[in-house]
């Protein structure tokens, strides 16, 4: 049967045929079996779930990794990120996409395609972006926000610079996805066919949330 326990003040889920698997600082486990082992997650009081809600073992490996617990109270004041802090800010790659976003910063590494320096026109200013160039059709990289606690009254917005420039840039959508199964996923931003060296502004509004909610970037 798997096991908790403790090494150095961290956590660890174990079981036979599988790696141990670390969990990150005030998330929760509760185990239970389905094809192997399944865990799934939550955070200590005043934190919410920023990630996946469980990993399934299925024997040989885990499908994904610990999520992280934010602080309740970083969520209810503006969410901004500008990459620059050697990380992604608490979003997250998809384990269920087929490419993974790069940090990165200056010009993109293929010819003629993305852009020569972040939005502000700062070549050492850092952004993330896709590859595409060799992207197989009906591809997709995915990037999922912490997860936001509900409102009711005044919309949010979500902001951001995108940059579309090359032969197979692809599809930019935004959207928004209650973590409740009876809440409706929603697409609040789509652009499509663009193909322009130049940074664009983008918006897309948040109405009131019954349930806790993520965004997700996707590149189609």
């Amino acid at each position: 049967l798997p096991h908790l326990y403790s090494s150095n003040s961290e956590l660890y889920i174990s079981e036979s045929g599988c790696p141990n698997f670390r969990i990150n600082q005030n998330v929760r486990v509760s185990e239970g079996k389905q094809k192997g082992s399944i865990q799934s997650f939550s955070c200590n009081p005043t934190f919410i779930l920023s990630g996946a809600d469980r990993v399934l073992c299925d024997g040989t490996r885990w499908s994904g990794v610990s999520p992280n617990c934010v602080k309740y109270d970083t969520l209810t004041r503006n969410f901004t990120c500008d990459f620059e802090d050697n990380g992604f800010c608490g979003w997250i790659q998809d384990i269920n996409d087929d490419f993974d976003w790069t940090r990165w910063s200056g010009k993109t590494l293929s010819d003629k395609t993305g852009p020569s320096s972040d939005h502000t026109g700062n070549p050492n200013g850092h952004y993330i972006y896709i590859e595409t160039t060799d992207m197989p059709h009906n591809s997709k990289a995915i990037l999922m926000s912490p997860t936001f606690p509900p409102f009711k009254g005044i919309n949010k917005c979500v902001e951001f610079w995108y940059h579309s420039f090359g032969r197979n840039a692809g599809a930019l959508r935004v959207h928004l996805k209650p973590t409740s199964t009876k809440g409706k996923p929603l697409v609040i931003f789509d652009r499509d066919g663009l193909n322009n060296d130049t940074w664009f502004q983008g918006f897309a509004e948040i109405r009131s949330q019954q349930y806790t909610y993520n965004v997700s970037i996707f590149i189609i």
